[in-house]
């Protein structure tokens, strides 16, 4: 299946992740409205750390990845439906939101990834060149736990046909997993912000690059290639979570790191 990248805007001048806090929320949070239309439909109703929320016609079939009010990968289910069970945040309440606090990453490029959330901590992932960075959720001024900039081939900007776009990061087995633009999947020790492993995927070479985000699913990461604007095939790889060594050539099975799968396909962007 190949989707098609997106054109981050190029007049950003700045980028900042924030977050929103509810300040004097009160009132009913209400009852869920059934609409005569749906009523047939399959529903879902979720009972989250707060409240109860129900979604009406909705098609959730898998369950949220993580406890609720956490969020370990992308979209964060494996359905992509970006639904969250929280039910603090209602029509009635949301006009009273302000910004608590701002984070810079610094880099003036299109910020595709959404941060993950997991236990007191957010990880969030820059644009070329792929800095990662742990914030501190608990502490008041939310300081950062720890920074990890990778080595990152300056000449994947060139490489690259739509911005130099990162689609985030998936969390599983203790490790934050994501791919730089330069066609190399990377997995941090997401306590301390080490490295644990690092492997080539893609090939500049070829017009390779990768600025989707990774899938985690039974011990494997999985992953797919970038460049179908420039005539490259694509192609999906799945890879082992724990390995001993680092590894390269996707497609190939060398010590500690074997490829799990690899085929060929179109070129990807991110899950939908």
């Amino acid at each position: 299946m190949t989707l098609v990248q997106k054109m981050a805007g190029s007049s950003a001048i700045a980028v900042m992740i924030g977050c929103a806090a509810m300040l004097a929320c009160k009132g009913d949070p209400g009852s869920a409205r059934t609409d005569s239309t749906t009523a047939s439909e399959p529903s879902v109703t979720s009972t989250a750390a707060v409240g109860t929320a129900s979604a009406s016609g909705a098609r959730i079939a898998v369950a949220h990845a993580g406890p609720a009010g956490e969020w370990q990968m992308p979209a964060g289910d494996y359905a992509s439906s970006r639904y969250s069970e929280l039910a603090s945040i209602t029509p009635q309440n949301v006009g009273n939101l302000k910004v608590s606090w701002a984070f810079s990453t610094g880099v003036l490029r299109g910020h595709e990834g959404q941060p993950l959330v997991v236990g007191n901590t957010m990880y969030v992932v820059t644009p070329y060149p792929n800095v990662s960075y742990a914030i501190d959720l608990a502490t008041a001024g939310q300081p950062l736990k720890w920074k990890f900039r990778p080595d990152n081939a300056q000449q994947a900007i060139g490489r690259a046909c739509c911005d130099v776009v990162n689609r985030g990061a998936a969390y599983a087995d203790g490790k934050i997993f994501y791919n730089l633009l330069d066609g190399h999947t990377i997995a941090i020790d997401a306590a301390t912000g080490n490295q644990v492993w690092r492997t080539q995927m893609g090939d500049l070479s070829r017009g390779e690059t990768i600025t989707m985000a990774p899938i985690v699913v039974k011990g494997k990461v999985i992953v797919g290639s970038s460049g179908g604007e420039m005539g490259v095939r694509g192609w999906i790889a799945a890879l082992e979570i724990v390995q001993l060594t680092s590894a390269s050539a996707p497609g190939r099975a060398t010590p500690g790191r074997p490829a799990a799968a690899r085929c060929g396909v179109g070129s990807h962007t991110t899950p939908v």
